[in-house]
């Protein structure tokens, strides 16, 4: 019996489904391309959420029980390892290191959906490990291909942290250039000037690598997903 599965979502220019993984347009076309191409599937919730408009590993449940327990799993971080690729604005100033900022709901924003660091012993206890992969000048611009190493869950927590040390993610409409960008996308208005802008018509943040203990089996999984053709073609541009 097959408990459940693990889906590759794209950017929006990928539309292909292999079996057993998929290119899918956000996560609800993810299930519904997986659905289409089984007529047994009886169930199939996501277990494993990703932030809008970021590509990469989606888990998918196909029992009750593998969605309760493997939920709890990621509940608790029980051996759940979850690993990131971005390219960031700027070069951060290290090679490798720790990133320990508390985070909380920006009250100062236009946005609710917008999140900030907190104030040392206040709001949500937040860390990612950055490591520098690649590093590139295209006359005065700076950028960067960097690994994120997630040691908690917190909303944003890559975005936000890439942020705050002035290395914001290419693309990124609510924590590069202007917040005002996001809602502009989110009502459809944005100009030829916000697209120039942004570079990237997404954050370029990509789920890569994911590994966890089989919910009911308990054997060891990983499952990768290679970066996308917008990010891939972004950095073949800076190289």
């Amino acid at each position: 019996m097959e408990w459940m599965k693990c889906a590759k979502n794209c950017s929006p220019t990928h539309r292909k489904l292999t079996s057993g993984s998929g290119y899918a347009c956000g996560h609800t076309a993810a299930i519904a391309s997986f659905r289409l191409h089984s007529a047994t599937l009886k169930h199939l919730v996501l277990a494993h959420r990703l932030d809008r408009d970021t590509s990469g590993v989606l888990v998918l449940a196909r029992t009750f029980e593998a969605d309760r327990r493997i939920k709890k799993h990621f509940s608790n971080k029980v051996g759940v390892q979850k690993v990131y690729q971005a390219i960031t604005w700027g070069h951060p100033p290290f090679d490798q290191q720790r990133l320990d900022f508390p985070s909380e709901r920006d009250p100062e924003s236009r946005l609710r959906c917008s999140m900030r660091v907190a104030l040392p012993g206040t709001g949500l206890h937040a860390a990612t490990i950055v490591a520098v992969h690649e590093k590139f000048r295209q006359e005065e611009r700076k950028y960067a291909l960097v690994r994120c190493d997630l040691e908690t869950g917190r909303q944003h927590r890559i975005r936000v942290h890439l942020a705050q040390i002035g290395c914001p993610v290419v693309g990124d409409k609510l924590y590069g250039p202007d917040e005002l960008l996001h809602a502009r996308a989110s009502d459809g208005t944005l100009t030829e000037d916000d697209l120039q802008l942004l570079e990237l018509t997404r954050h370029a943040l990509h789920a890569w690598r994911m590994e966890f203990n089989h919910p009911i089996t308990n054997a060891r999984i990983e499952a990768q997903a290679p970066l996308p053709s917008d990010m891939t073609k972004f950095l073949a541009g800076l190289r």
